[in-house]
């Protein structure tokens, strides 16, 4: 028999909807095997697919939205999908026939994932990586401003902005359009997203404890570069930006790293001074097994209260960057792990070294790299005071 699948799905002109099942009609759960809906472009979001069904066997799918990426319109990345621990499900009866199966649970929005959130009846979450490569630029004040002008003083320096643009390397062969840059702003209490970047850029006198972060997908990352402009927000800016920098494949090497570029005058083009960017890249990981048949293993049992547990007592203490050090009770000590309980900790974690000598330590770093400020004997054992 045949079976006719309906939905009504948000989507814009780059995106489209696909369903995947446990059955080889259905592409057996495998994302690469995924079966596409079709749209009639009438604007209503009525997707719709036909595929064989065996008799009497019951279906297994999900819903899921991708998107086309560098310009190819015949490669698309997952977006997101219905991630719920209990996929949907379908009984087809006996007999030939087509049978439609409409989906009656109001328009499904994809574009609501940026986390796991319930939408009616299916639970959306963005897709994992399926080929591309994230590459994130980072902006922050964690041990130094990342600005360096040497004609300016540290005032003026604090009153800077940057907007960043990714491009393509040029290749005789292919011409790739320019790849989407997607800015978040990150602090302790928020995670904001930036739908534009103005035209002047960002402020980077954030404060202490905020991040900019411009992130984009690629599948050509060997090909990726930015263009860095950096603004005034004290000046006029109608004469443009004071100076700009390129950061290319070759200065990102490795997965993560800081990299130091010069800045370059936007009139002279001659160095004005120097930028400092964080970089990660993220790639997809490959595997045999990598499927939709189950979701990702951060479901939460909805009955079940998430656990405190103190992490080396009630922080890190010893870090000299200003958004990991975050307790001012020396880590792994008595005290730190005393205080975690006495805060309502419901675990506690520390770390244990082995000793040239074969002696168990609670401490973390394989070296002890801190001065000891005094030594005193209690109960038996030496105990150093940092």
């Amino acid at each position: 028999m045949k079976v006719k699948f309906v939905i009504r799905a948000l989507a814009t002109r780059k995106q489209s909807i696909w369903i995947v099942g446990d059955c080889p009609q259905l592409g057996n759960w495998k994302f690469s095997n995924r079966i596409p809906l079709h749209s009639d472009g009438s604007g209503d979001g009525i997707w719709w697919c036909l595929v064989s069904s065996e008799t009497g066997k019951t279906v297994h799918y999900r819903y899921l939205m991708c998107e086309e990426l560098d310009g190819d319109k015949s490669v698309s990345v997952l977006r997101a999908w219905e991630s719920g621990i209990e996929p949907r499900v379908f009984h087809p009866p006996d007999g030939p026939g087509i049978l439609e199966v409409t989906q009656d649970d109001g328009t499904l929005n994809f574009d609501v994932a940026v986390s796991q959130v319930c939408v009616e009846n299916a639970t959306i979450d963005k897709g994992h990586l399926t080929g591309q490569t994230v590459v994130r630029l980072c902006f922050h004040n964690g041990l130094s401003y990342p600005i360096k002008l040497w004609a300016m003083g540290d005032e003026e320096m604090q009153q800077m902005s940057v907007k960043v643009m990714a491009n393509y390397i040029s290749a005789k062969d292919q011409v790739l359009p320019p790849p989407t840059v997607v800015v978040k702003v990150l602090s302790r209490s928020d995670c904001k997203f930036v739908d534009k970047q103005p035209p002047n850029g960002l402020s980077l006198g954030c404060r202490e404890d905020e991040m900019l972060f411009f992130e984009t997908e690629t599948f050509h990352s060997d090909r990726l570069m930015f263009k860095i402009l950096l603004f005034s927000t004290e000046k006029s800016n109608s004469n443009g930006p004071l100076g700009f920098s390129w950061l290319v494949p070759e200065q990102m090497k490795g997965s993560s790293g800081v990299v130091t570029v010069p800045l370059l005058g936007s009139s002279s083009a001659e160095p004005i001074g120097s930028m400092s960017v964080d970089f990660l890249k993220i790639m997809s990981f490959h595997h045999t097994n990598l499927d939709l048949s189950q979701p990702n293993r951060r479901y939460w049992n909805r009955h079940q209260k998430p656990l405190d547990i103190g992490h080396r007592g009630m922080g890190m203490s010893l870090s000299l960057d200003k958004f990991n050090k975050i307790s001012t009770i020396p880590e792994n000590t008595i005290h730190s792990l005393v205080s975690a309980g006495e805060h309502g900790a419901d675990y506690i974690e520390f770390d244990v070294q082995l000793s040239c000598d074969k002696s168990l330590v609670v401490f973390h770093d394989l070296m002890v790299t801190f001065r000891l400020m005094g030594v005193r004997s209690t109960l038996g054992f030496d105990v150093y005071k940092y």
